[in-house]
């Protein structure tokens, strides 16, 4: 844990060097997220058996903080951290991804994305798992500041140890973020 930690500390670090230039480079750029998803499935699967545990009450709440680089005026590719609160098995993990961004150039504001990354466990009881992300967004401008609301489709793949065996637990999540770019 203190590994990641010090990763964690060093990521924002270097998040933080890159909002510095940014002001004197307009290719780099700094974002924080702030996002809440409604769960649409968590399927399950353990001794052989696959079972759907949706409750109708399981909520995501996230914060992610990302720094990246526009490769072109259309893409941009960054690296991302955070915190994803699960409620209904209260999992909280901290997600570490890649992000691409495609901004369409018919209509500049609008943009779609994709995260890929592997969200790391907070306890022996879960294993790190895969997140990906995939939604589309409006860049508002506001001076010097960018509002970046989206909405997407959030996939989290988990393993729970339960002893002698574990449960595979895939969540589907509709979520809506704000994000702020420096």
């Amino acid at each position: 844990m203190k590994k990641l930690f010090i990763f964690a500390i060093a990521l924002l670090a270097v998040q933080n060097c890159l909002l510095a230039q940014a002001n004197n480079n307009k290719t780099l750029f700094g974002e924080i997220e702030l996002g809440y998803g409604f769960g649409l499935s968590d399927q399950s699967t353990s001794y052989n058996l696959s079972y759907d545990n949706f409750s109708g009450r399981m909520y995501l709440a996230n914060f992610r903080a990302k720094a990246g680089y526009y490769l072109t005026p259309q893409i941009s590719l960054g690296l991302g951290i955070g915190l994803n609160g699960y409620h209904n098995t209260n999992i909280n993990t901290l997600p570490v991804v890649i992000d691409l961004q495609y901004h369409l150039k018919s209509m500049s504001n609008l943009f779609t994305y994709v995260n890929i990354g592997a969200s790391i466990a907070p306890s022996d009881a879960y294993t790190s798992g895969f997140v990906s992300d995939i939604g589309l967004g409006y860049r508002i401008t506001l001076g010097k500041r960018i509002l970046k609301p989206s909405v997407g489709y959030d996939l989290f793949r988990y393993s729970q140890n339960l002893g002698i065996d574990s449960e595979t637990h895939i969540r589907h999540t509709l979520f809506m973020r704000l994000g702020f770019e420096f």
